[in-house]
């Protein structure tokens, strides 16, 4: 078992967990991940742990299909001169109501 030093001192890493992928999806994972100096089960166990620490995944898990990637990259670069942005859905409300 391996074992990691923490600012409180030794905690064992005894616990595993597994789980299922395709084998093309794996793969290009591991490419990635081991540009980056990682592996699988490292890149997993930080995730992990962050999610335990932020209560939160640390990224979206949505994706955006294309069609909502067109219509956002189209109001980001300013061709709906009268798209509108609002703060919460309270007020995006009030708006429809008022037109």
């Amino acid at each position: 078992m391996s074992t990691v030093t923490t600012r409180q001192g030794k905690k064992s890493l005894n616990k595993v967990v597994h789980f299922r992928i395709d084998g093309k999806t794996k793969q290009e994972a591991e490419n990635v991940l081991q540009l980056m100096g990682l592996t699988v089960a490292s890149a997993s166990r930080l995730m992990l742990i962050r999610v335990a620490q932020e209560q939160k995944l640390p990224f979206s898990p949505l994706v955006p299909n294309k069609e909502t990637v067109e219509a956002l990259t189209e109001i980001r670069d300013g061709q709906y001169a009268d798209a509108k942005a609002f703060p919460d859905g309270e007020s995006l409300l009030r708006d429809i109501e008022e037109a």
